[in-house]
C-alpha cells in the first residue's frame, strides 16, 4: 500500500500510522462501540468509554492528518480505502463536540456503523497470515455454497404463506 512505502522514508511514523496500528485502534474503537451499547455498562462506564471513543476519533484524525502530510493529498486521495476513512473521520467529527454542545447522537447512529465498517480494514492483515491465499479460497467457495443454501430456505418462505384458497394476498406480497 502506498502509505507503506512512504512511511519507510519516515521509519519513526511507522509505529504511529502503520497498518498494524491502525488496526489495533479500530478494533479498540469497536470494542468501545460495541461495550457502550449495553445501556447497564453505558450507565456505570459511560464517560470512560466516551473518552476513549473520542481519543479513538482523534487519533483517525491525526493519522488522516499526517498520512496527508507525508504522502500529499492527491497520493493519499488514490488509495480508496484511505477515502473511505477520510469521510468516516470527517463525519464523525462532530462527535469531539458533544461534551461542550449537548446534541443528539442517535443521530450519528450511521456514522456509527460506518466507523465499524473501518473494521473491514482487517481483512488486508490476512496476507501476513501463512497460506491465506488458500484460506480466501474456501470462504470464497462456502459464499458461493451459502447462496445456494439461501435460495433454498428462501423457497419454501416465498411458497408456503400463499392460501390459493384465500382471495387475500398474503401480508408479505403487499
Amino acid at each position: 500500500m502506498t502509505y507503506i512505502r512512504a512511511t519507510d522514508r519516515y521509519p519513526l511514523l511507522k509505529p504511529v500510522i502503520g497498518e498494524l496500528t491502525v488496526v489495533f485502534f479500530i478494533s479498540l474503537n469497536a470494542l468501545i462501540l460495541f461495550l457502550d451499547a449495553f445501556p447497564e455498562l453505558h450507565q456505570r462506564y459511560g464517560q470512560r468509554l466516551e473518552a476513549v471513543d473520542y481519543f479513538c476519533i482523534t487519533y483517525f484524525l491525526f493519522e488522516a492528518l499526517i498520512k496527508i502530510g507525508v504522502l500529499g493529498f492527491p497520493e493519499y486521495w488514490r488509495n480508496h480505502w484511505n477515502k473511505f476513512d477520510f469521510c468516516v473521520v470527517l463525519a464523525s467529527l462532530p462527535l469531539l463536540l458533544n461534551p461542550f454542545i449537548d446534541f443528539n447522537t442517535n443521530a450519528f447512529a450511521v456514522i456509527t456503523l460506518l466507523r465499524l465498517g473501518r473494521f473491514l480494514r482487517f481483512i488486508r492483515v490476512m496476507r501476513f497470515i501463512p497460506n491465506s491465499d488458500h484460506i480466501w479460497r474456501g470462504i470464497v467457495r462456502a459464499l458461493k455454497a451459502s447462496v445456494g443454501v439461501f435460495l433454498v430456505l428462501l423457497m419454501p418462505n416465498l411458497i408456503l404463506p400463499y392460501d390459493p384458497s384465500s382471495e387475500q394476498l398474503p401480508p408479505s406480497a403487499l
